[in-house]
């Protein structure tokens, strides 16, 4: 996966903190300029996402893009993916999620456990 190193998310950050059924904005967030711009001229865009290491302790994990209009506002779901299970959310697993038309100014990423989820780290941003 080749990521835009000017747009990425985190790398090598944790995606859960032990706690049951945690939701964390992983990294930083990504300003994408004008609000509801054609991202891809055309084509599709991507957040790609790397497990650096195995997701463990809980039952699943699943990743959200969310979007704001200003920085630090007040974020909303864009889009989500089906949750993992851990058994298959191990190292060097690799996952992409569509950025849809229309997102706001600001992107975060988010990681939802479901269970208690002890480990897992991931490399997320932007993909080409």
């Amino acid at each position: 996966m080749l990521f835009d190193v000017k747009n990425m998310f985190c790398h090598n950050e944790d995606c859960q903190d032990g706690t049951a059924s945690p939701t964390i904005i992983a990294g930083d967030t990504v300003d994408i300029g004008d609000a509801g711009m054609n991202l891809g001229k055309g084509e599709p865009v991507f957040v790609g996402i790397i497990i650096n290491e195995d997701v463990a302790g809980g039952t699943s994990i699943q990743f959200q893009l969310n979007h704001c209009a200003t920085a630090g506002g007040s974020y909303t779901e864009l889009a989500i993916m089906p949750a993992i299970p851990v058994a298959e959310a191990t190292a060097g697993k690799e996952v992409k999620i569509p950025v849809p038309e229309g997102a706001l100014q600001h992107i975060a990423l988010s990681s939802i456990g479901v269970g208690t989820n002890t480990t897992g780290q991931i490399t997320a941003g932007f993909v080409m």
